[in-house]
């Protein structure tokens, strides 16, 4: 059973520890060498390949595969600062506490690629400290816990090497760290497996409804109905008796905006649901984002969206932009966002599946100018098959139950996933200070994850 370390101290006193195990300071165990090594190139410097900051916030292992940049560097920071096997880089400084001192190990001789600003490289004494050990070490909770505090900053968080070297860690002989090393490799290895398993998992039940939503809106659920071409290569054959049909002939498109947040008559005190963008991204909006007042809503051009309508983002890189969701109170919206109010002929849980069906489609749409974007005019001219009313109801009804259960699903194995990166943090806090006798723990039996 894998104890806690001590919440009342960062690192367990002599008393805690095993026999032979100790407390040092991390300046006892290694050279710790912040770089001065910048991105910039200067003819008169060496080419060198550069080990940055995401190389390692990203990597557990440093190896030579990782696609470094190129930049230059002195002779006396070549020297210093080129990744010999055995060393550790930490992440030195971030614009948050909890993004410091990421560790990642180096695994091979590199002499052509040197460690780069925001990081720092420890080069352990070998005879007292295993570059392994060092590393796991520096990803425990306990050594976490420590380097938010030693961080100072208030905008930016850094590490000095003052702060560095003096950070203490619990060790034993060089042999003890190595076989603590070598379980910590094979047990977060097995661990780590099952989270890829698991992420597999997620994807493939995401496909699945991905490939279920775009059947059943544009075939039905009538294997028998006769299909003709929609004359829309992303829709393929439809059934013959839905016509495809302009969405602005059956809905109103509206848009919105943001009252002036210098303007406290517009917000102090608002009774009135307004909507922030990234609301489009919870399937179904229940709660407002603010307040707006009475004010606000007379003077600043808002329409009041009535539940029922389905919200479309309009604005953004990453996947807001055609993320549609289903709105159930009355609201206002941003200007960063579109309100389709469906005018009888569409079933709004329907028109949700079918622009989730474009959602690829209508990304292309809004390609173009400085920032990618969508507007009112082009969801309005969006095509659509369209069902029978009855059937709609039917289509969304039948959604509704079938990606219920795959999402109950997805949200499950998140959890076990979180519940899995919990267990390899405790493993490895417990491991590095000797919490645990890593010669006869066993693990637990491994989770099968079943296909979908």
């Amino acid at each position: 059973m894998i104890r806690e370390p001590p919440k009342s101290r960062l690192v367990p006193l002599p008393g805690d520890l095993p026999r032979g195990w100790r407390v040092e300071r991390l300046k006892h165990l290694a050279a710790v060498l912040p770089s001065n090594v910048d991105k910039k190139t200067a003819d008169d410097e060496a080419g060198v390949r550069l080990c940055n900051y995401m190389d390692v916030y990203y990597h557990e292992v440093v190896s030579p595969d990782l696609g470094f940049m190129t930049a230059t560097a002195t002779p006396g920071q070549v020297r210093t600062f080129s990744l010999r096997r055995g060393d550790v880089l930490l992440t030195k400084d971030s614009e948050t506490a909890d993004d410091i001192a990421v560790a990642a190990y180096v695994r091979e001789d590199m002499p052509d690629v040197v460690c780069g600003y925001h990081l720092a490289l420890l080069r352990p004494h070998h005879k007292k400290c295993d570059g392994r050990f060092l590393a796991w070490a520096m990803r425990s909770a306990t050594m976490r816990a420590e380097t938010e505090v030693a961080a100072n900053g208030v905008t930016r968080f850094g590490l000095a090497q003052s702060a560095l070297g003096g950070l203490r860690l619990a060790v034993g002989d060089v042999d003890e760290q190595r076989v603590t090393a070598d379980f910590l490799d094979r047990e977060t290895e097995k661990i780590d497996a099952l989270v890829v398993k698991k992420r597999r998992l997620i994807k493939l039940l995401q496909e699945k409804r991905t490939a279920l939503i775009s059947h059943t809106v544009t075939k039905g659920l009538d294997p028998l109905a006769p299909m003709r071409d929609s004359g829309f290569k992303w829709f393929g054959p439809t059934p013959a008796h839905w016509p495809v049909v302009r969405l602005g002939y059956f809905a109103r498109v509206v848009n919105g905006s943001t009252p002036s947040r210098g303007e406290p008559a517009y917000w102090f005190d608002g009774t009135v649901p307004w909507l922030a963008s990234t609301k489009v991204n919870e399937d179904q909006v229940a709660e407002p984002s603010e307040l707006i007042t009475e004010a606000a809503l007379r003077e600043c051009g808002l329409t009041v969206v009535p539940s029922g309508s389905v919200v479309i983002g309009l604005i953004g890189q990453g996947r807001t932009r055609g993320m549609a969701a289903i709105l159930n109170i009355r609201a206002t919206i941003n200007q960063n966002m579109a309100a389709i109010i469906p005018r009888g002929r569409f079933v709004a849980r329907f028109l949700q599946y079918s622009l989730e069906n474009m959602y690829a489609p209508i990304r292309e749409y809004g390609r173009g100018g400085n920032q990618a974007a969508l507007n009112c005019e082009l969801i309005a001219d969006l095509r659509l098959p369209s069902p029978p009313h009855d059937e709609q109801v039917a289509i969304a009804c039948y959604l509704d139950d079938e990606t219920e259960e795959m999402g109950a699903l997805v949200d499950k194995t998140h959890e076990s996933i979180d519940l899995l990166k919990e267990r390899r943090s405790a493993l490895i806090t417990a491991a590095v200070t000797g919490q645990i006798d890593v010669r006869t723990y066993r693990a637990p039996e491994p989770e099968k994850v079943a296909c979908p």
